[in-house]
């Protein structure tokens, strides 16, 4: 029997969607501007997936392709649909579609304070990078 919610790639049009799902989820971060998510998803095309259940998004991860390697951002399932399969089936599709792209590998932050992101991604066969520091550097908008 087939899930009762559906994958497929983000489209610029889901924006709000996204943005109100990531405004409902513990431990995202800060929330992108629409230029910036039109920019990436367009960037991107075909990677970044979605869910959705009777026309509404209850998942979402955004993903992306440098040639080389995959990153993932922001996944995200609505606390009514946890625990389903969403993520998974998430992931699963992004990782075929960068797998059929010629990544070698998929890289992915993580907040060392949200155990629950730390024990699906250890679960999915990611590992910690020792000797890795994340670095970052902002500017004013």
């Amino acid at each position: 029997m087939a899930p009762p919610w559906t994958v497929s790639p983000v489209i610029v049009a889901d924006y709000a969607d996204c943005v109100a799902l990531w405004r409902d989820t513990e431990n995202i971060g800060d929330i992108h501007s629409r230029a910036a998510f039109t920019a990436f998803v367009t960037r991107n095309q075909g990677f970044p997936q979605i869910a959705r259940a009777d026309g509404r998004v209850v998942g979402v991860l955004l993903v992306s392709f440098d040639g080389i390697r995959g990153y993932f951002y922001r996944l995200a399932v609505t606390r009514a649909w946890r625990r389903h399969g969403i993520a998974s089936a998430l992931v699963a599709q992004a990782i075929a579609a960068l797998r059929a792209a010629g990544s070698d590998r998929i890289n992915l932050h993580v907040f060392a304070s949200n155990a629950p992101a730390i024990g699906f991604w250890a679960g999915y066969g990611f590992s910690r990078h020792d000797g890795l520091d994340c670095w970052s550097r902002s500017w004013p908008a």
